[in-house]
């Protein structure tokens, strides 16, 4: 699945199997609130390693790295918006933010 922000920027979320939300292994989970084509969706964080987001989309399971975009020439720069996890609104299509105006 691919998930743009408000620029256009892409962010790839893989399909995975659901991770096991327990402390095995030290393992401490928080979730951020974002949203995907306006609906609220839980993105929950593996706060011990802190590498990937899970999210549901439908009934699947993704995961989304949690710190670079694919940008057209500016991959993860922070000028440009690249970093996962400052972003808030996401999208499935490209160019769908109906707020600009």
């Amino acid at each position: 699945m691919i998930l743009y922000d408000k620029i256009g920027l892409k962010y790839i979320a893989n399909k995975c199997r659901s991770p096991r939300f327990s402390y095995h292994r030290g393992r401490t989970w928080d979730f951020e609130e974002k949203t995907i084509d306006y609906f609220p969706t839980k993105f929950n964080l593996d706060t011990t390693w802190g590498r990937n987001y899970y999210f549901y989309y439908g009934n699947e399971c993704y995961r989304l790295g949690l710190s670079l975009c694919w940008g057209d020439k500016h991959f993860g720069n922070k000028k440009y918006g690249g970093y996962t996890s400052e972003v808030d609104d996401f999208f499935t299509k490209r160019g769908q933010d109906d707020s600009k105006t």
